[in-house]
């Protein structure tokens, strides 16, 4: 190496540890963010930190400081005697600062125990919520309850007695319809992957019928007694206000209501029911061009014959968005000139949207029975008929 350079090689290092030291000097000290947690009563103080006014402070609220060591915390709120206290801080670390200020007025006083009340209730609701969480995790039929059908309820209730069970479905019948409601309820459950004999299944009978209870229809002598004066024809559809079942009825009701004298096919009672569906599905109901009624539509045109129709099965399943109806539909056709001709029974299926203020049709299906099939054994057929 050469002698100039051994010379000023430590002078390059002093002036090198020089410019450390200098811009250790020259750069701003900085403190790391703490954050502080801030669990105060009542819910709402005061707070100066290390001597800056923190302004006011919510129960459970975070604040950042730059600080360290011991500071004293400052608490104040009207009505309460204000405190302070000194907390030690260690940069980096988050802490909980505990803050329970005297009340000094009894509004004051007031206003501790109503949030002490309402921050109970929140703890007995949260704890509520988290059992619930973990009950449906074991339990998943938890959330396909409750279910409704046409004859009966299932809803989630306690067990009775010594159970072991952590909870009970309350099956809910009706007097006179209980097979039919036990039925329906264990053709849902198999339905949806559930097996009835894994729950405690808790029954009460309610003293009266179904909201829709499918009856045996008519009498051959009541249809023999009626005339077509008796039957009107709706000609004002509309939907406000009907729950699903009653939606039901009155769809069937104006939709196989005919005049054979004046409705030229069997769409005509759907085209009077278009109030009750939805406008896309309204648009899709028209008379074909070219209609082919059947044998019984002429009968009744050639006597100008009204029908008279009822239900003889009717089953409504809510879902979370919409109900599925299906039902099995007779009528019988009456004139002066002739007796009763029955006819059906249609099988009708329909969607029904729950999701607005009215209760609407969107979608539906039917069919009628074929022409061409002996008819004699037809459910619809009254018992005394001859």
């Amino acid at each position: 190496m050469s002698k100039s350079i051994k010379t000023y090689w430590p002078i390059a290092g002093i002036i090198a540890v020089l410019a450390v030291i200098v811009l250790a000097l020259l750069r701003p000290w900085s403190t790391p963010e703490t954050e502080l947690t801030f669990e105060v009563s009542p819910n709402q103080v005061d707070v100066v930190v290390g001597g800056e006014d923190m302004g006011e402070i919510t129960h459970g609220e975070v604040v950042t400081v730059e600080l360290s060591g011991e500071v004293m915390v400052e608490a104040s709120s009207a009505g309460f005697e204000p405190d302070s206290l000194p907390i030690t801080v260690e940069p980096g670390e988050a802490q909980i600062v505990h803050v329970s200020l005297i009340p000094s007025s009894e509004e004051a006083e007031e206003l501790v125990e109503e949030e002490e009340a309402v921050s109970e209730e929140q703890i007995v609701t949260e704890e509520y919520h988290e059992l619930a969480e973990d009950m449906h995790d074991k339990h998943p039929i938890l959330h396909d309850l409750p279910q409704e059908g046409s004859h009966y309820g299932a809803y989630q209730g306690l067990p009775e007695g010594s159970s072991t069970h952590d909870f009970g479905v309350h099956l809910h019948l009706y007097s006179g319809h209980e097979d039919k409601g036990r039925e329906q309820f264990h053709t849902w459950m198999e339905g949806t992957g559930y097996n009835p004999g894994d729950y405690l299944i808790v029954e009460t009978v309610k003293d009266e019928a179904p909201p829709v209870a499918a009856g045996d229809g008519p009498s051959w002598s009541e249809l023999k007694a009626m005339g077509p004066q008796d039957i009107s024809v709706p000609s004002d559809a509309s939907a406000d206000g009907l729950s699903v079942d009653e939606l039901a009825l009155h769809f069937v009701d104006v939709s196989t209501t005919w005049d054979a004298g004046e409705d030229i096919h069997h769409t005509d009672g759907l085209i009077r029911s278009k109030p009750l569906m939805t406008s896309a599905l309204a648009d899709t109901v028209q008379t074909p061009h070219r209609p082919t009624p059947s044998e019984s539509w002429w009968t009744a045109y050639e006597h100008s014959a009204k029908s008279y129709p009822w239900i003889i099965e009717y089953e409504a399943l809510d879902h979370q968005n919409d109900s599925a109806v299906e039902m099995s539909v007779c009528w019988a056709w009456i004139a002066d000139d002739m007796e009763p001709v029955i006819d059906g029974p249609r099988t009708l299926e329909a969607t029904i949207d729950t999701t607005g203020e009215t209760n609407v049709i969107d979608d539906f299906h039917y069919v009628d029975p074929d022409d061409f099939v002996d008819n004699s054994g037809s459910p619809c057929i009254p018992e005394d008929a001859p």
